[in-house]
């Protein structure tokens, strides 16, 4: 795979945002720029590229940008925080990532930049807010380059906590599905955990089972309803519970 040997100290030097006249060609390049111009621009600052890429791997990202599209355009909800688990479905499907690329952040990065600019754009599209152009440009070039904040690693690693063996990727699209359909329901708290945490079990065992049980009943768990959830579970992780059947989560974990 290719990945950006740079050090996070060389993003923010050359294409971080910061406040003065000085830097309104970078909040330029993040907003305004299609994704061949920022890759032009890209070269010019100097990034360096390591690796080498398949031509299978570079026809898998065409697919999902072309998938990607066409989620955006039948997205009528304002909520974009709602196309998470759909972002998710697309790429893990799609991108065959060995999963011990997770903490190669360089490779995210390189990915993110050169191909999933726009759509990055699209979802965190905070442009018309209050806080106004700068904001917008710090957003973007945060879920650019930030670690766990990349769009495409956080959706991959997403569908990489949620497929399953047999049914593969049943629970992932009965949840996309959920979250378009539905202004209710902790997705967002969900997400923050399965993602932002350190959120370990056996065949990611706990994401699953808490993914079914707050999400795909009768009942929909809110956000502080999730977060009870997860905080709870965490209290009892000494008691093995992370290989447990549903049941013992229903229970345990999941009677408020």
């Amino acid at each position: 795979m290719k990945y950006y040997s740079d050090k996070r100290e060389f993003f923010n030097s050359y294409l971080k945002p910061k406040e003065g006249i000085e830097f309104l060609e970078r909040q330029k390049w993040l907003v305004t720029f299609k994704q061949a111009e920022f890759n032009k621009q890209l070269k010019i600052l100097g990034f360096h590229e390591e690796g080498v890429v398949s031509d299978d791997f570079l026809e898998s990202i065409e697919i999902s940008k072309k998938q990607l599209k066409n989620a955006i355009e039948n997205f009528k909800d304002s909520d974009r925080r709602r196309i998470d688990f759909e972002f998710a479905l697309i790429l893990h499907q799609n991108l065959k990532i060995d999963r011990f690329h997770l903490s190669n952040w360089g490779f995210w990065r390189w990915l993110n930049m050169n191909y999933f600019l726009e759509e990055t754009r699209w979802r965190y599209d905070f442009k018309n807010s209050r806080e106004g152009y700068f904001k917008y440009a710090k957003i973007t070039f945060d879920h650019l380059v930030d670690n766990t904040s990349i769009m495409v690693y956080r959706c991959w690693f997403l569908g990489e906590r949620l497929i399953e063996n047999e049914s593969k990727y049943d629970l992932l699209q009965k949840l996309s599905e959920k979250a378009k359909t539905t202004r209710l329901g902790g997705f967002g708290t969900y997400i923050l955990n399965l993602v932002d945490t350190r959120l370990i079990s056996p065949e990611d065992n706990v994401s699953k089972i808490m993914g079914k049980l707050l999400f795909t009943g009768a009942r929909l768990y809110d956000d502080k309803e999730v977060g009870k959830c997860f905080k709870k579970y965490n209290c009892y992780r000494n008691r093995l519970l992370s290989d447990a059947g549903e049941q013992i989560f229903r229970e345990e974990i999941c009677q408020l």
